[in-house]
C-alpha cells in the first residue's frame, strides 16, 4: 500500500503489515455493510454491494496511508 512498503526492511515485517491490512479491510468492510444495511444483511442489493466496495476501498487506503508505525 503506497509508501508504507518502501519503509519496511525485514521480510517478516512485510508479512505483519499484510496481516494488519487484511484486518483493517475486514473491519472497515463490516462497518460499511452494517451502515448500508442497517445491520440487516438480508436487505443487501447490488447497489449496496457496489457502494460498500467503493467506500471500503477508499476508507482503507485513507486509513492505511495515515497510519504511522
Amino acid at each position: 500500500m503506497g509508501r508504507a512498503w518502501f519503509h519496511v526492511e525485514p521480510a517478516s515485517k512485510h508479512h505483519q503489515m499484510e496481516v494488519e491490512l487484511r484486518e483493517l479491510i475486514k473491519v472497515i468492510t463490516q462497518e460499511q455493510l452494517d451502515k448500508v444495511t442497517n445491520g440487516n444483511p438480508s436487505t443487501i442489493s447490488k447497489e449496496n454491494i457496489t457502494k460498500i466496495q467503493a467506500d471500503a476501498i477508499a476508507m482503507t487506503v485513507d486509513e492505511w496511508e495515515s497510519f504511522d508505525d
